[in-house]
Order: structure tokens, then sequence, then C-alpha cells
């Protein structure tokens, strides 16, 4: 995801908690569990031992899910009318389901196309050329 799709996703997210959640029964902060640093690990160590779900999420709606799921109470909304508006649990794409684990590699987006992959994709099928010598039967 490039940074700017995730700095979009960021704001989704705290436009989301905000409509979402009691701001005095809950706290949310974001931070990187995969950085190369021996602090985002050590911090991700100590929230699991004093009792926090840790949950690696590609998009807002994945987080919003995993609030949810881990019992995170969501405010019910009573508009003026009279009308009342409930968040509702979309259905995730198998590229966007959480992960607990922030090392296991999730699928990838279907939009996604590692430039690495594409040329070694155009380099084995000029190798597989040249071995046919330009004979490949289409």
């Amino acid at each position: 995801m490039a940074r700017r799709e995730q700095w979009r996703e960021q704001a989704k997210l705290a436009r989301l908690l905000d409509k979402w959640l009691e701001p005095d029964r809950t706290f949310w902060t974001t931070t990187d569990p995969v950085a190369p640093s021996v602090t985002s690990g050590a911090v991700r160590e100590a929230l699991l031992r004093a009792g926090a779900q840790w949950w690696v999420c590609r998009s807002a709606n994945a987080a919003m899910c995993m609030l949810y799921e881990s019992g995170v109470p969501f405010r019910v909304i009573v508009h003026e009318g009279g009308t009342i508006e409930c968040w509702q649990h979309p259905e995730l794409p198998a590229w966007e389901v959480p992960k607990r684990d922030p090392h296991e590699r999730p699928p990838r987006a279907p939009d996604y196309w590692e430039p690495e992959e594409a040329a070694e994709i155009a380099e084995l099928a000029a190798a597989s050329d040249d071995a046919a010598n330009g004979d490949i039967a289409a």
C-alpha cells in the first residue's frame, strides 16, 4: 500500500473512531508493528503482556471489524427524527482480513503488482521463448 493510501486509511479510521467510539470508554492509537526498530517490537510485547489484543489491519474497515469483534462497545446514534444508526459490519475481502501476527504475510490486494515480479515473469517468458527457438504454440 502506498504512503498516500495509508494516510487516507488512517484519516478514514480516525473519522470512524470519532463517530462510533465513546471517548470516555476507549483509548486508541496507531503503531507500525513491523517497523525496523526495537522500540516497536517492545511496545507490542508490553501491550500483549498487559492483556491487549493486537491486530494488524490493512484498512479502516478491517480495524473497525476487529474492534467490534474484540468487544469494544460502539455507539448507537439516535438522529433528530428518531431514526437509529448502528455501525454495520462489512464483508472483508481476503486480502483485507486482519492478522494477529505482524510477520504473517497476508494475501495481496487484487490491484497489487510488484515490479520485481513483473520483471521476473518477463525474463521467464523470454527464456521460455528462447528455449523453444521462438516456436511457441498459441
